[in-house]
Order: C-alpha cells, then sequence, then structure tokens
C-alpha cells in the first residue's frame, strides 16, 4: 500500500467516526456499517491493531442520545 492510499484510509476512518460523532440519531446505521467493514479491510492493511480497535468501538456503539446530548 501506498503512502497516499494509507493516507486516504486515515481520512476515511476520521470521516467515519465525525459522522458518528456528529451526527449519530440522523445516520444511517446499515449504510455506516458497510462503509466501515470496507474501511476496516483498509486499515488491516495500515495498522491490524488499529483496525481491530475501531472494529471493536463500532461494535460497541451504545451511546444513547440522551448521554449524547449530556456531553454538551
Amino acid at each position: 500500500m501506498s503512502s497516499n492510499e494509507k493516507n486516504q484510509t486515515i481520512k476515511d476512518v476520521y470521516r467515519l467516526m465525525s459522522e458518528l460523532w456528529c451526527s449519530p440519531s440522523e445516520t444511517n446505521i446499515t449504510n455506516i456499517k458497510k462503509e466501515a467493514e470496507e474501511v476496516i479491510k483498509k486499515l488491516e492493511d495500515v495498522n491490524k491493531e488499529a483496525a481491530m480497535l475501531l472494529r471493536k468501538f463500532l461494535e460497541e456503539n451504545t451511546i444513547s442520545d440522551e448521554s449524547y446530548i449530556d456531553l454538551f
């Protein structure tokens, strides 16, 4: 994997996480899960541990709307 591909993968990870963070209730979970699988596969080529942790984070996506609002 080239340096440019690695950089794009990291950007994809940040974009995915920001979509979940900025508007979790508006996010289409089905699309996010599909996109997450693609991003995780690419991330495994960059850093296997990071891919594993991202997968775990996304699987444990248990924050309620109330908890999210309370953060602010």
